[in-house]
């Protein structure tokens, strides 16, 4: 009784039940669709602003909850992107946005920051995983 209404991404640990949450914003944001990076050392999702709905961010940040979020994706056209996914090397991230109009994929070059549109279609491209 008394909680703050709100949704957030927490980590349980399987063997001991504790809680670790990574988000801690309650309402304010609606997080979704997250992925572990290769490594195991951070989560990768998207975020929705109450305030911007259909405007999701990718945002990066350690697995722990410490540390400040990253948005590494950048987004000039207030596209909606979501489905993020971790290529097997962690140097790329696939996503959907449809800052072109319809939902397309893209995967961004995390080494050089460099955004590429893989698909162009009337249609929505969803990106599912990575082939190895």
């Amino acid at each position: 009784a008394g909680a703050t209404p709100g949704a957030d991404i927490v980590i349980i640990d399987a063997a001991t039940l504790t809680q670790t949450a990574v988000t801690n914003d309650l309402k304010n944001f609606t997080e979704s669709s997250p992925r572990w990076s290769p490594d195991g050392t951070k989560l990768m999702y998207s975020a929705v602003s109450i305030n911007e709905p259909g405007n999701g961010d990718i945002v990066i940040r350690p697995a722990d909850g410490t540390g400040t979020p990253l948005l590494p994706i950048p987004d000039e056209t207030n596209g909606d992107d979501v489905y993020p996914v971790y290529s097997p090397d962690g140097k790329y991230i696939a996503f959907s946005s449809n800052r072109s109009g319809s939902y397309d994929i893209y995967v961004f070059d995390q080494s050089v920051s460099v955004l590429y549109q893989l698909t162009s279609t009337e249609d929505e491209d969803y990106p599912g995983a990575w082939g190895q």
